[in-house]
């Protein structure tokens, strides 16, 4: 919705290389038949963890934005804990306590949840665009 473009406008004014960097991740789940099973607003969150103020350093260029990008992918242990991006001024403890409970649940419940998991700090219950 309008807070998430709010919030991606925000992010790309800061840093010259996240628009870059979110259209070559989202070129490249494209071209691994993969842009269908990740929504944009999906990618647009993953690639924005990469220059959250928690980040310890954003990237500077695309190209180091999409290797950061496939290895958080490759890392991230999605089963087990959300990943939290903190758009503006990061997640509040109350934010990171309401973002584990709220993945807790989804995972205990009926399907387990999405497979990937994103809260922020506009929505520590988890993004309405996460993939099931």
């Amino acid at each position: 919705g309008t807070a998430h473009t709010a919030a991606m406008h925000a992010i790309a004014s800061r840093h010259a290389a996240f628009g870059p960097t979110v259209r070559l991740v989202k070129r490249w789940l494209h071209c691994q038949l993969l842009s269908g099973i990740f929504p944009p607003q999906l990618v647009e969150l993953l690639v924005a963890h990469l220059f959250s103020p928690a980040a310890p350093r954003p990237p500077g260029s695309a190209l180091l934005g999409f290797l950061r990008a496939l290895w958080l992918l490759e890392t991230h242990d999605f089963d087990a804990e959300p990943l939290l991006v903190g758009l503006d001024d990061g997640i509040s403890p109350e934010g990171r306590a309401a973002a584990q409970r709220a993945f807790e649940s989804a995972r205990g419940g009926e399907g387990g949840g999405a497979a990937i998991w994103i809260a922020t700090d506009a929505a520590p219950s988890g993004s309405p665009w996460c993939a099931r």
